[in-house]
């Protein structure tokens, strides 16, 4: 029955969220990316965020929690695409236009790993870095973000629990 509530809650909020245009969407993209580095903050800040299984990931509203981390995939995917749309000629053609929006995301990045939710931050700079090779960025800028990448997740998973999460889809009846 829970479930069930949940689901009709959401299918509410996906017709809500159809009706709005996406040109709506695209102008307000910078205020929905800074409502999700505000959520990101209050969850890490005592009293406010819930601490489960020792990661703080969640904000309490009464009945239901939030999970901050989702709106910050969802709104920086969304602030992405309008960035990309707004500066297409600058992203395809120059290092700035190519580094601006890791300017912002790799903050956001950092906020998640103090959660810690290194999943969320993986999903979230692979959509970005998915989205910048579909919006033309040239193979020597892409190629440098990959080894970049790469590199950042060899530092990352040198913790002995984010490395048995990863080494645990090798053989998941092991554990």
């Amino acid at each position: 029955i829970r479930h069930l509530v949940y689901l009709a809650f959401g299918l509410i909020a996906c017709g809500l969220t159809m009706m709005v245009p996406m040109a709506e969407v695209e102008k307000h993209s910078s205020r929905l990316l800074l409502i999700a580095v505000v959520l990101l903050i209050l969850v890490l800040l005592p009293g406010i965020g819930r601490e489960v299984n020792g990661a703080k990931r969640w904000i309490g509203f009464g009945l239901f929690n939030i999970q901050p981390s989702e709106l910050a995939k969802v709104f920086a995917v969304i602030f992405l695409a309008g960035y990309l749309v707004r500066r297409q000629h600058e992203v395809r053609n120059t290092w700035m236009g190519f580094f601006k929006p890791f300017m912002v995301l790799l903050p956001i990045a950092g906020l998640l790993l103090l959660e810690p939710d290194f999943g969320a931050t993986v999903v979230m700079l692979g959509a970005a870095a998915g989205m910048l090779f579909l919006g033309g960025v040239g193979m020597l800028r892409f190629g440098l973000m990959l080894l970049l990448g790469v590199g950042a997740i060899y530092l990352l998973v040198q913790d002995p629990y984010r490395w048995a999460r990863i080494t645990n889809f090798s053989d998941p009846w092991a554990d």
